[in-house]
């Protein structure tokens, strides 16, 4: 009995340093999670620059087309004609099983045969 009575004791007489424990771990915690999303960001950039063919489609460059023609208007700035014609014929989700479906496929979807 006495035990427990000097164990609470103890836990109340220290309870103030738990608390600064637990903030001092909340702001590491934050650095860490600050550090973490700065590397995510630098990777996708350096992802993004080594490998420009890749390419999210946003619904804004879809074309409301009624022909399937100019499904996708490509922003190409800085896209050379050669790399441009290509993008046409690269598959949209590769290794995902619809390695078929590129947007020439897309494109020709209604057109009858």
């Amino acid at each position: 009995k006495d035990l427990i009575i000097d164990s609470l004791k103890s836990i109340s007489e220290n309870i103030s340093k738990i608390k600064e424990s637990i903030a001092t771990l909340n702001e590491k915690v934050e650095k860490l999670e600050t550090k973490q999303n700065a590397l995510e960001q630098q990777l996708e950039q350096q992802i993004d620059n080594d490998y420009p063919e890749r390419r999210t489609f946003f619904p804004s460059e879809l074309s409301n087309d009624k022909k399937g023609e100019n499904v996708f208007e490509i922003n190409s700035i800085d896209t050379p004609q050669a790399k441009k014609e290509n993008m046409y014929n690269k598959a949209i989700m590769p290794g995902s099983g619809f390695s078929n479906i590129t947007p020439d496929f897309l494109r020709n979807l209604n057109k009858k045969y």
